[in-house]
């Protein structure tokens, strides 16, 4: 029955889920928890919002694995890939303060990777032109 309704898995509806998706990716998780409260008055902690991102990544690894490898005659020749990782350290800590210890089990990060191909293009800026 569920199915036919196709209802979530999770005690979330699919709109709640995906505004925690959104608000998750754009910021901590803690912070998403606060903004959705303020706007809709839900008592939620962080740790569901994550589980809630967890099973988002089977379905888009799904997806991924689906599309077709383009033909190789389509591809240009500059390939460009990017790494995006949330909650990723831009400054090196600071080497005089102490360090604190690691919660049991590590810290697991975001990461978005994305691989293209261009052709060089009149209206391209490139370094060092």
């Amino acid at each position: 029955m569920e199915a036919q309704l196709n209802l979530p898995k999770r005690k979330y509806s699919y709109l709640l889920q995906k505004w925690m998706n959104l608000r998750g990716v754009r910021t901590t998780h803690e912070s998403a928890v606060g903004t959705l409260k303020d706007f809709l008055g839900l008592e939620l902690a962080h740790r569901p919002m994550q589980r809630v991102a967890r099973d988002l990544t089977a379905a888009v690894n799904e997806f991924n694995d689906s599309l077709e490898q383009p033909d190789a005659s389509e591809e240009g020749p500059i390939l460009i890939e990017t790494l995006d990782g949330k909650g990723i350290p831009i400054c090196k800590p600071n080497p005089d303060q102490p360090k604190t210890p690691e919660k049991p089990g590590g810290k697991r990060m975001a990461l978005v990777r994305a691989t293209v191909s261009a052709d060089r293009g009149r209206d391209c800026r490139w370094a060092g032109q």
